[in-house]
């Protein structure tokens, strides 16, 4: 074979170890690989081999065996023992959650709108062993329940901090709080002006936005000293009538119309507004009743100040029997069948050779009418602003001796005088 041929000199030359020519080169290579070279036919790999381990633990394995309603329970965060309709109802709430979680995720980056406020009605059902709803509309008057008056909304909210987190532009809530089918026993259908304001037990509001409790507590400092008032605390409520507002209305209005961090004005002007609109009726039925020295029982709260002076009758009508307090507190009002009752927390002093500071609680029963307008002049309590000019004139005579009495001093008494009025000769 010619050595210039290169296909046959090359395998001629690979083909042999060494020069010999006598090995094959399979035999060459198997004595080169050593223990890697044994036939695939005769050696299994390595991931077969594991599987094949696999199959035979399972035969020994104990089936593991679930108990999927357990699973779903526990999930839910709910007892394993509540019938199905319940857990069915628990997986219909966490569905929604989940949804409103979705929604929220996709309005993230979503502009904010203007501030605005929201309404939230509150029902607590009693028939339901206190369960409480959160409807976004008004609820309605069903006639159904123990008393055919069960109240229901037809917008609910799940997740009340979800529906915040979604709608950052809520500067306050409005809070309004039913509660239905109280009474056990049957009733007759209820009559056709039956709605759910007279089922209506409270009214609330609950600021959110920072801005807007920034924005308040300065307005507190600037119009409401010397009156008790909100602090506008995080978790603090503004409760309805909103009676210090009332009574400082020119106040605020002026503060209002002072320059404002221009962040607070939108936001302040919301909750102006709200107030105003809401209560402006009843405040033009006060003010008229006040200007005619008139009252009724539904407006007694709008009559007495803390740190006003007032005038009690508890002693008699007569100058000398009536005695002079300064109102401590808001009237406390309560209403038991239909009964108009109240009492109020007032201060005077005492003297028994030392000034005493006395507070007490006055009551308030006994109303001239418990439906229409009355003279301020009959309750057992009133005003001094409301009284006539010789008692105000006695009482403040009274007083100043009274004071005078904090040192010696010569005083003589007159029963002729039809009001037994103190005489005195100062020392």
């Amino acid at each position: 074979m010619d050595p210039s041929d290169g296909v046959g000199t090359s395998g001629v030359r690979h083909g042999f170890e060494g020069g010999s020519r006598n090995r094959p080169i399979r035999e060459s290579g198997i004595e080169d690989l050593g223990d890697y070279a044994s036939p695939t036919s005769e050696r299994e790999p390595e991931g077969d081999q594991k599987e094949k381990d696999g199959d035979a633990d399972s035969k020994y394995r104990p089936i593991m065996q679930i108990s999927w309603r357990s699973e779903i329970c526990r999930l839910l965060e709910i007892s394993p023992d509540v019938s199905d309709e319940k857990v069915v109802e628990a997986m219909g709430i966490a569905h929604q959650k989940l949804r409103e979680i979705d929604q929220l995720r996709s309005t993230e980056k979503a502009p904010q709108g203007p501030p605005r406020f929201q309404i939230f009605h509150s029902v607590r059902c009693e028939s339901l062993k206190g369960e409480e709803n959160l409807y976004i509309d008004r609820p309605w008057v069903m006639e159904t329940g123990p008393s055919n008056a069960h109240l229901r909304g037809s917008q609910p909210i799940q997740n009340l901090e979800l529906y915040l987190e979604r709608n950052k532009e809520i500067g306050f809530i409005v809070h309004m709080d039913y509660r239905c089918c109280r009474d056990t026993r049957p009733r007759a259908r209820p009559e056709p002006e039956l709605d759910a304001s007279s089922l209506l037990e409270r009214e609330h509001i609950s600021v959110i936005s920072p801005v807007l409790r920034s924005a308040l507590v300065h307005l507190a400092n600037t119009a409401l000293t010397g009156i008790p008032h909100p602090d506008f605390g995080e978790n603090e409520d503004i409760n309805h009538p909103y009676i210090w507002w009332f009574h400082r209305r020119s106040e605020i209005d002026k503060a209002m119309d002072k320059p404002r961090p221009e962040a607070w004005l939108h936001v302040t002007q919301l909750f102006h507004d709200y107030i105003l609109d809401r209560m402006m009726d009843d405040w033009e039925t006060v003010d008229k009743l006040l200007e005619r020295n008139k009252i009724s029982a539904q407006y007694m709260d709008y009559l007495f100040v803390p740190d006003q002076m007032v005038i009690y009758k508890g002693q008699g009508n007569a100058p000398e029997k009536l005695q002079g307090f300064v109102v401590e507190d808001w009237i406390r009002t309560r209403t038991l069948n239909a009964t108009f009752s109240a009492s109020i927390d007032a201060l005077s002093w005492s003297f028994d050779g030392e000034f005493n500071r006395m507070v007490e609680t006055l009551p308030i029963d006994n109303l001239p009418s418990e439906i229409s307008e009355f003279d301020i002049l009959d309750l057992p309590l009133y005003p001094m602003q409301f009284a006539s000019h010789p008692v105000v004139t006695a009482l403040r005579h009274r007083g100043q001796m009274f004071w005078k009495c904090r040192l010696r001093n010569y005083v003589s008494y007159t029963k002729e005088e039809e009001d037994d009025e103190i005489q005195s000769s100062a020392s």
